[in-house]
């Protein structure tokens, strides 16, 4: 046994407290194929940037904004990027300024990098043992900026959307009607970030 998890499995295992390694059935490739099958929309058409964008967006982020999430951010799993969260959460003074700069740039043009699209997908056994490519949950993990973005606008500008008298099942069918008649009234995005209710 190489290295600590290994032992603490077997521990498990002879205790009858875990479930033992299986051996997959299943292959990268075929992974891959079912993967790809099931994520192809041949259907789909990009949505217009006016539809999604709002070039005078008052939505800003600072770089106080960016320090505190860099600071406080657990430690989580290396994206594509293979940039470490500790190594974003110690340089966090450092990089906070470029960090906004280029945050507010992504949300001003509505473009996001190339680099914060991609996405390592970790397939998680459903049933063990696996038998079949569906028996996989795919777990993607985006680059660690990516991440910090998406909980910056969340809860700098949507959770603020929704007042705390509001409960819950009302705050998520007030979300959903609002994606859901987006499109046929066509309001940017960012401006829906922006408003109070």
């Amino acid at each position: 046994m190489g290295d600590s998890k290994d032992m603490w499995m077997e521990v498990k295992r002879l205790i009858g407290k875990g479930s033992a390694k299986h051996a997959s059935e299943v292959t990268a490739q075929e992974l891959n194929k079912h993967y790809a099958a099931i994520s192809n929309n041949k259907n789909f058409s990009p949505i217009d940037l006016k539809l999604t964008a709002a070039p005078d967006a008052s939505i800003t982020i600072s770089e106080q904004s960016v320090f505190h999430f860099l600071e406080h951010q657990k430690t989580t799993a290396t994206g594509p990027d293979t940039i470490p969260s500790w190594f974003l959460k110690l340089g966090a003074p450092i990089f906070s300024s470029t960090i906004a700069q280029l945050y507010n740039l992504s949300l001003q043009t509505s473009i996001v990098p190339n680099q914060w699209k991609v996405a390592c997908i970790h397939p998680i056994p459903k049933i063990s043992p696996p038998k079949s490519p569906s028996d996989y949950r795919p777990i993607s993990i985006t680059c660690i900026l990516s991440r910090i973005l998406e909980r910056i606008v969340v809860k700098t500008h949507l959770f603020p959307l929704f007042s705390p008298s509001v409960n819950a099942l009302s705050n998520t069918m007030i979300f959903h009607i609002t994606l859901i008649t987006g499109p046929q009234n066509p309001q940017p995005l960012l401006s829906f970030l922006s408003c109070k209710l």
